[in-house]
């Protein structure tokens, strides 16, 4: 499944780096992604690819690993 949610995608072109998240599949065969880090675009920012481009990219996580890596690290508090 190309648009397994949460799998981060990357597509180097022209010396950038554009990183990705996936969100869903379309029922239409599209990819709902929000932008990571991309040239141009603000982090969070939601677009559509194909399904092609979305298999052109290169996967850099998995779903699981991709959550893993968004959990803030929160030290417990101290009560001094």
């Amino acid at each position: 499944m190309v648009g397994e949610p949460g799998r981060i995608l990357q597509k180097r072109l022209h010396g950038t780096t554009a990183t990705y998240r996936v969100l869903h599949d379309d029922a239409d065969g599209g990819v709902l992604v929000e932008v990571v880090a991309a040239p141009g675009l603000s982090a969070g920012f939601q677009l559509r690819l194909t399904a092609d481009v979305a298999r052109a990219m290169e996967p850099v996580a998995e779903p699981e690993a991709a959550r893993a890596s968004l959990k803030p690290s929160i030290a417990p508090a101290s009560n001094a």
